[in-house]
């Protein structure tokens, strides 16, 4: 919400195009213009956002992609040269957006500046999407609800040029465990990867273990990756699963410490969960520094049993959630079982005393972003 004329009274709204319904927001790195994805049409609207223009706060363009419906998510690579949007066609596209391909002369423009340069047909989905530090990689989520088998994705550019733009998409497996236990990543809608590309992590909504539970402990959570953007990315484990979450979206802090997600509900009761990135590592790296109890509970969890303590192995991270290992990977997001008989009833809440609640909300919460 910006005011664009404030010797008025009221608060005087950017003006978007008549029907828009925004859906995301991508900020040029140069702060010369925002893209908005409309999630109804298939329109990306740029807006002006630079304060020494004349056309500060207009939208001074529509750019039309070539979807049957509606946008979904949008990136910009790190290079700030082209954007990446994933549409209701489940397939990528991608706009020129380099400054130096901006016409001087606006009746021409050879260089195709703020027009869809490419295509990238993605046949198992693409909704979630973000950059990475290398300019020519982008990581992707298929968004599928029916396979995990790709639910992740790297998109490779193999051609830079606007002209004959071309990229390559591939998919990792996004499963992790048996497939016959509570624990896994379903249906993974949003991604982030840090800075030094040694970890993505993945928020996994899965809704269809909400609507059909055959396990208690179901429900959304975020996966973490090693080596995504390698020729092998592999789902090495994952925090704990939130029943009735629908788990929609994450981002890292900027200097890459930590992890903050958003948790709506079924039942609007949407909280902000935080999470350690380093005591993330150390219980991937080491698990064996870590102990759990026969019930698989970690040391200063609810209910940690110390008399049947053993140590915590590598086959622990498929199949135990990472902040069940080790409990101090929860900057906010302790939310855990508490109750039940452990067997095929499990009560889950805040445990008392505890000051690491999830941060609540409340409302749909759904886009994130780190300033």
């Amino acid at each position: 919400e910006i005011d664009t004329t404030p010797e008025t009274a009221t608060v005087d709204a950017i003006s978007l195009p008549n029907g828009a319904r925004p859906q995301a927001i991508a900020i040029d790195p140069k702060d010369n213009y925002a893209y908005i994805a409309d999630q109804n049409r298939p329109n990306i609207y740029v807006l002006d956002i630079n304060p020494n223009s004349a056309t500060y706060h207009t939208v001074v363009q529509t750019i039309a992609i070539d979807s049957p419906s509606g946008l979904q998510q949008l990136t910009i690579n790190s290079d700030s040269r082209k954007l990446f949007i994933t549409a209701s066609d489940s397939n990528i596209h991608v706009i020129n957006i380099n400054p130096l391909d901006k016409p001087t002369n606006l009746t021409s423009n050879p260089r195709k500046w703020h027009q869809q340069i490419g295509k990238i047909l993605t046949p198992n989905g693409a909704m979630g999407i973000t950059t990475t530090s290398d300019p020519s990689k982008i990581t992707f989520t298929s968004g599928n609800p029916g396979t995990d088998g790709s639910g992740f994705g790297v998109l490779e550019i193999t051609n830079s040029n606007p002209l004959s733009f071309a990229a390559e998409a591939r998919y990792a497996n996004l499963s992790l465990g048996s497939d016959f236990d509570y624990f896994d990543v379903n249906e993974g809608v949003a991604v982030t990867v840090m800075k030094d590309g040694r970890y993505a992590f993945v928020a996994g909504r899965n809704s269809r273990g909400n609507n059909n539970p055959t396990d208690a402990r179901q429900g959304g959570n975020i996966g973490i990756i090693k080596d995504p953007l390698g020729p092998n990315p592999q789902l090495v484990a994952a925090t704990r699963p939130i029943p009735d979450s629908l788990t929609n979206n994450l981002a890292l802090s900027s200097d890459g410490k930590y992890l903050i997600a958003s948790y709506p509900t079924i039942n609007l009761g949407g909280s902000s969960y935080v999470f350690d990135v380093e005591e993330m590592i150390k219980a991937i790296e080491n698990p064996g520094n870590y102990k759990l109890d026969a019930r698989d509970r970690g040391v200063d969890t609810w209910g940690f049993q110390a008399s049947n303590q053993r140590n915590a192995t590598t086959a622990d991270l498929a199949r135990v959630p990472i902040d069940d290992i080790n409990p101090l990977v929860s900057i906010a997001a302790d939310y855990e079982i508490t109750g039940g008989n452990w067997i095929n009833n499990f009560a889950f809440s805040v445990p008392d005393g505890t000051n690491r609640a999830p941060i609540g909300i409340g409302g749909n919460p759904k886009g994130l972003a780190i300033a």
